[in-house]
């Protein structure tokens, strides 16, 4: 008997029950934390005070944080596959000592394919994880405000992720929705969601 009440709750909260049906679009709008776009920005900067040996470092890093727009279809009653665009600024101050050698602005722009896999599909409450893979342009501009130090503009270019370890999603046609995981939309992401 306590085996088959166990199999009945499994059963239960993982069978998808028809809420996102095949056919079914998604458009979304999010704000993430601690993106990976950041991070291998941060690192970038650790590597110009290793060059410089100390003597520069970055201050006052303000970051517009990674904003998102996405878009996904239903294939089947339990996947998704879509798109998504990711927006994000960084802004900071090199400077040596108290000194100000100049300020950098930092625009990065993801373009990423995405899918997941809905665990619990019902119709007022979805959980999911995911999975995206992305290609990431970025401009840094640096101003300096230092005379022996000239202005630079660069280019980035890379290939970037985004695993969703666990998604939730709560309402009806509109909806909000929470994720934890890492990647280019951060590593906690959160928004509202519209499905028709």
């Amino acid at each position: 008997m306590k085996k088959i009440i166990i199999g009945l709750l499994i059963l239960c909260c993982f069978k998808p029950i028809m809420a996102q049906e095949k056919g079914t679009s998604e458009l979304s709008l999010g704000y993430g934390l601690a993106s990976s776009t950041q991070l291998m920005y941060d690192i970038s900067d650790i590597f110009i005070i290793v060059l410089t040996l100390g003597t520069a470092e970055f201050e006052n890093e303000k970051s517009t944080e990674a904003i998102h727009l996405g878009y996904k279809y239903s294939i089947g009653e339990r996947f998704s596959l879509g798109a998504v665009f990711a927006y994000e600024q960084i802004t900071n101050d090199l400077k040596s000592g108290k000194d100000l050698i100049g300020k950098s602005i930092n625009t990065f722009y993801t373009i990423a394919i995405e899918s997941d896999i809905r665990y619990v599909s019902k119709e007022y409450f979805q959980m999911y994880s995911g999975l995206g893979l992305g290609y990431t342009a970025g401009m840094q501009d640096f101003t300096s405000s230092d005379p022996s130090v000239s202005d630079s503009d660069d280019n980035v270019h890379l290939f970037n992720f985004q695993v969703t370890a666990l998604g939730v999603r709560a309402g009806k046609s509109f909806g909000g929705f929470a994720e934890i995981g890492l990647g280019y939309k951060g590593i906690f992401n959160f928004g509202i969601s519209y499905q028709f």
